[in-house]
């Protein structure tokens, strides 16, 4: 079934800068098995609750270690408050599927970039 994972802080954090330039949230990830549903990151701050499309999960090779980035500035043109945020990542699973996740973290380097919806 549907399934979800988050990482929130009690204290806000102030990304902007990190927005500006470009620096992404960067995670490694290893898809297990098929994916089913839809899949989707989100942040939260400011008040507002940023979802992106991630499909592309879904898509990577299975049973590989990938570093999936997603520039920072896709989650501000949702409207997420990127100078106070409060959940940095969460990620949702729409239907059945193994995913793993080794590390999630703002950073440049990675081996994928998710693009932002147009």
């Amino acid at each position: 079934g549907a399934a979800a994972i988050e990482i929130s802080s009690h204290a806000a954090v102030d990304i902007s800068r990190e927005t500006n330039g470009d620096v992404a949230l960067v995670m490694s990830l290893r898809r297990d098995s098929a994916l089913s549903g839809p899949i989707s990151l989100s942040m939260r701050g400011g008040g507002k609750l940023g979802v992106l499309d991630a499909a592309a999960i879904g898509q990577l090779p299975q049973g590989e270690w990938v570093r999936l980035a997603v520039p920072l500035k896709c989650f501000a043109a949702t409207g997420v408050g990127m100078n106070s945020v409060l959940m940095p990542f969460a990620l949702s699973l729409g239907g059945p599927g193994t995913l793993s996740i080794a590390r999630v973290a703002l950073g440049t380097d990675s081996d994928k970039v998710l693009d932002c919806p147009k």
